[in-house]
């Protein structure tokens, strides 16, 4: 979302002339601005990672020989001490436990920049170098007359140091609302000769709720862009944020996130590219998961998004923009559709037992079989099975409050939810198969949790305090056998 731009000239969608495209671009930094890479990269081990300053928002993965390269939206939440605006930064890792800390790969341009916010975007390798095309927003543009938002370009030798072509950047046309045309994703279409760009954009006509459309363009140099009919409009959601596109097979995948009706990540399918089915469970993960993109090896993908703080901390809170990296491998099932299971690389890293056992739990209104006291940073792993309405794993709790990872059996859903106060978490849910045994994989790291239930859905939640101390096996209506093991990172 930088827009440094001296004497550029002007920009504009093929067959399209965009009036007062580089209205909101003009600025006094050097058009070519190269940012240092840090002498000494810091490595980092967690979980959830977080910066040590503000929050990780929207991550925008790579991956090339063996490193995931995950650039990402870094909040300071510090105005006094930063200043307004978001970088993009930089981790690289290959195992999702360890983090090597590169820094900021994409500094934002001034308040009086288009760019004061570097927002989502994707990064390519073609014509001999890397490629970052971004969203420069700047909200103190609104009601100036000045777009809020404009897609621009930066390239690179090495995906680090990185270098701004102001002379790209573009608005949205007339067609299309000027304050959101954002989140570009770019993919080379080898059947058509032609490289493609996706948007997350809103058509001017419409009910307000439903002028989402994922909006598609091409190009055949990286530079001019031509816009086409968008790819997927279903008139559904208010906006199809931070759109991704992959094929697996027969199928390609269209995964987006909305914040009209549940504020989740979702995926339709296709294998044309024109007709879209939206699978009836098309949810990886619940409110606590957002913006998530991926990206693969070619042979496992994964899904990179952010579990997000609560305002004040407090489970009361609202929900906030940004938060800690959460992860979930992808994989296809064979009718097609997706699922969602732990990464094996990060399962691996929990290798002292701490406990196991088996144990059956009784209980008529609600009853939990204390297990013990967890520890900061665990994995537990349970399978839960008999005949019970609810059934699930308590923690930090007592008689009186706590939380809990719930299976539902009569509504198959899986649910975290604080008690006695459920509402507090009603929308943190997600529709489950029904299954005669359910499978749950847990990691937690502090106040941060990810439960995989069946290999089939994620659920991730953030409590107002750590998730250790006492714990137990929770069942209502009816009987369930556990078994589980508690793990925790080598020392």
């Amino acid at each position: 979302m930088h827009s440094r731009l001296r004497g550029a000239r002007k920009t504009r969608l093929a067959g399209l002339v965009l009036t007062g495209a580089l209205l909101a671009a003009s600025a006094c930094a050097p058009a070519e601005l190269v940012y240092p890479v840090p002498e000494t990269p810091v490595t980092e081990q967690a979980v959830f990672y977080r910066p040590e300053t503000g929050v990780l928002a929207d991550v925008i993965p790579y991956y090339e020989d063996g490193k995931y390269y995950l650039f990402y939206l870094h909040d300071y939440r510090d105005t006094a001490q930063y200043g307004t605006g978001v970088d993009w930064d930089l981790l690289v890792t290959e195992d999702f436990i360890s983090y090597e800390n590169k820094g900021t790969a994409i500094r934002r341009g001034s308040p009086s920049q288009q760019d004061n916010n570097v927002f989502t975007g994707s990064v390519i390798k073609a014509e001999g170098r890397y490629h970052i095309f971004y969203t420069g927003n700047n909200a103190a543009y609104v009601g100036t007359g000045k777009p809020k938002e404009a897609i621009m370009h930066a390239v690179s030798d090495d995906l680090v140091r990185w270098r701004k072509i102001p002379e790209d950047t573009f608005y949205a046309p007339p067609q299309y609302m000027s304050d959101d045309w954002r989140d570009p994703y770019v993919y080379y279409d080898e059947a058509e000769g032609v490289y493609k760009m996706l948007l997350a954009a809103r058509v001017t006509q419409g009910a307000e709720s439903s002028r989402g459309v994922t909006a598609l363009l091409t190009s055949r140099d990286l530079s001019t862009w031509t816009l086409q009919e968008p790819l997927y409009a279903p008139g559904r959601y208010h906006t199809h944020e931070c759109p991704d596109l992959f094929r697996m097979g027969d199928w390609w995948y269209l995964i987006f996130s909305e914040f009209s009706d549940r504020v989740c990540t979702r995926y339709v399918m296709s294998k044309d590219l024109k007709t879209w089915t939206a699978p009836a469970a098309d949810m990886f993960d619940g409110r606590g998961f957002y913006a998530a993109k991926s990206a693969g090896d070619g042979e496992k993908r994964y899904l990179f998004g952010w579990i997000p703080t609560k305002t004040n901390d407090r489970d009361q809170g609202g929900w906030e923009w940004g938060g800690s990296l959460a992860v979930h491998e992808l994989y296809q099932r064979p009718d097609g559709t997706l699922g969602v299971r732990a990464p094996a690389q990060r399962e691996a890293a929990f290798t002292e037992e701490a406990a196991s056992d088996t144990l059956t739990v009784r209980g008529t209104s609600g009853r939990t079989e204390e297990i013990g006291a967890m520890p900061h940073t665990y994995l537990l792993r349970c399978t839960l099975e008999g005949d019970f309405a609810r059934a699930g794993f308590a923690v930090a709790h007592s008689a009186a409050a706590g939380y809990r990872y719930v299976v539902d059996t009569q509504n198959n859903t899986f649910s975290f939810e604080n008690y006695p106060s459920a509402d507090l978490f009603g929308d943190v849910t997600v529709p489950i198969t029904p299954a005669q045994a359910y499978e749950i994989v847990l990691f937690v790291e502090g106040n941060v949790c990810t439960a995989y239930i069946n290999g089939e859905k994620a659920l991730s939640a953030r409590t107002e305090g750590a998730l250790g101390g006492a714990a137990g096996f929770y069942v209502q209506g009816g009987e369930a056998s556990v078994g589980y093991t508690l793990l925790q990172p080598a020392a």
